[in-house]
């Protein structure tokens, strides 16, 4: 059985991962943790709507906002949109549950997004009248030779299938197993007839851009809503009827995942300090943090909150009898946070034995 400590807590914000530049005129992609862990059920690893506003602040007010994602809402995902421009961009959710429509948003969590700043002037634009739009798309941008675009579409399509993500386990969409598991992970729709639609895409070359902003083999990923009845989600296949398309060609993508670790475990006063540190732009909420005593039971934390770039300090009493010897403390032990790096969460802590007192032995 777990002991949870009894501790205090301190956090101390570092200088913010900013977006080092002043005045941004090319189109960049910034994506915020990857589809392909969020699948894997990274969803206490995330950002907020206000601090990707902060990220787009740099740019023209007139450049084009295209981006899409995922909130971590239990049983809610839904899918997120993001339109507008730099100057006045919304957040979009369609929710999984009735009615399905597509509706504003404000003050979410995102464990994954990714959301493209264009440039206005940049854009290759065509019209579309016939073939399945996920092809078409891939096809035509591929002649172009580009190899990540943000798409912006609108026009009517037909024998629209999509779906809506619902649930996500902790532990990954991989323990779901069924058609029962399938319709609890994602509620799945159809509309036949014509219809008019509001799209969002990227278009993703590479295997490594398809994993961290679509899946493995897609390059195409949509995400829209019908313009009059607003239902909406990711969208699986379509026809097209008649299809605006706008490209925008994008030259840098900007990738954010976090790395936790350990950077230090001292004795403060007879009692013990651990700083923890969140090193990125991301937000963390659950991390663990365990000491391992070997002639005892371990002794675990956990952390509910820990903003993006921060320290966090963690006291507690160690066991008076404890004897000499090597310890480890050890941040995200169950791998519960998909990290930049999973090789530096445990922290080698040599001590010496605590006499009653809970002073360390000269």
């Amino acid at each position: 059985m777990k002991k949870v400590l009894s501790i205090s807590f301190l956090i101390m914000v570092l200088t913010t991962e900013g977006v080092a530049f002043s005045a941004e005129q090319k189109s960049k992609l910034f994506v915020y943790n990857s589809s392909y862990d969020l699948m894997r059920g990274d969803l206490w690893e995330y950002i907020k709507d206000q601090q990707i506003l902060l990220d787009l602040e740099p740019y023209p007010k007139n450049f084009v906002v295209i981006g899409l994602g995922n909130t971590n809402q239990s049983y809610s995902i839904g899918e997120m949109m993001a339109t507008g421009t730099v100057g006045l961009s919304r957040f979009l959710w369609i929710n999984p549950k009735y009615p399905n429509k597509a509706a504003e948003i404000w003050d979410r969590e995102f464990p994954f997004a990714a959301i493209a700043a264009c440039n206005p002037n940049e854009i290759i634009q065509w019209d579309e009248t016939e073939g399945e739009i996920h092809k078409i798309l891939a096809d035509r941008i591929q002649a172009e030779k580009i190899k990540v675009a943000a798409l912006k579409m609108r026009g009517t399509l037909f024998d629209v299938q999509f779906h809506v993500s619902s649930h996500i386990p902790k532990e990954g969409i991989s323990t779901l197993h069924g058609a029962p598991a399938k319709e609890q992970r994602q509620k799945v729709f159809r509309i036949e007839g014509p219809s008019e639609w509001v799209l969002n895409g990227l278009y993703l070359y590479s295997q490594e851009l398809q994993l961290m902003a679509s899946a493995d083999g897609q390059p195409i990923h949509i995400h829209g809503y019908e313009k009059n009845s607003k239902k909406g989600g990711n969208i699986d296949s379509a026809r097209i009827d008649r299809l605006s398309v706008q490209i925008y060609p994008i030259e840098d993508v900007k990738f954010f995942q976090n790395d936790l670790w350990i950077e230090d475990v001292k004795w403060n006063g007879g009692r013990v300090e651990i700083i923890v540190v969140n090193e990125g732009r991301m937000n963390l909420k659950h991390v663990t943090v365990e000491a391992l005593f070997p002639e005892r039971e371990k002794w675990t934390v956990t952390i509910e909150r820990t903003p993006p770039m921060s320290k966090k300090f963690i006291e507690f009493s160690p066991p008076a009898d404890l004897q000499d010897g090597i310890r480890w403390v050890v941040v995200d032990p169950n791998d519960e946070i998909k990290e930049r790096r999973e090789d530096n969460n445990r922290f080698r802590w040599p001590i010496r034995a605590v006499e009653s007192t809970g002073e360390t032995r000269p």
